[in-house]
């Protein structure tokens, strides 16, 4: 009898990933190590803080289905942002551009729910409830993504 992979345990599992990373990282950065090369180690730190964080998220977490894939872009988003405060040679303009397009992929998917779900509820049917049994949507998503909006 094996051990059943739950969503629970996998939340446990990233947290304790990126608490480990995050952690590892923060005492990289204190270090009497980062101050002997700290162009080269903030550069591979800003990297651990965006890059690796991510795919921790998406390898242990979206791709078991226990989180959303959202999950890690705000994980990214809050890995270039804890790179710009707290690490102190980090590539300040990469992090710019990367947080700028975060931002518009950002503002761009709420928009596009904001109107999904404005345009569902002036359907005929369809409140905030959800819609009733005989309108042009069920209640019920078509698939897997539908759910997102």
């Amino acid at each position: 009898m094996g051990i059943a992979r739950s969503r629970t345990q996998s939340l446990v599992m990233v947290g304790g990933a990126l608490a480990a990373l995050y952690a590892t990282l923060f005492a990289i950065v204190g270090s009497a190590m980062f101050r002997r090369a700290p162009q080269t180690i903030g550069f591979a730190v800003t990297l651990d803080l965006t890059l690796t964080a991510t795919f921790l998220v998406w390898w242990l977490g979206v791709r078991r289905r226990a989180v959303s894939p959202w999950v890690a872009v705000a994980t990214l988003s809050w890995g270039v942002a804890a790179a710009r405060r707290w690490v102190p040679h980090a590539p300040i303009g990469a992090l710019l551009a990367a947080g700028g397009a975060l931002e518009v992929v950002t503002v761009g998917w709420l928009l596009i729910r904001a109107t999904r779900v404005r345009s569902a509820r002036s359907r005929p049917g369809c409140g905030p409830g959800g819609c009733r049994r005989g309108s042009r949507r069920s209640s019920r998503p078509s698939s897997r993504w539908s759910a997102w909006w």
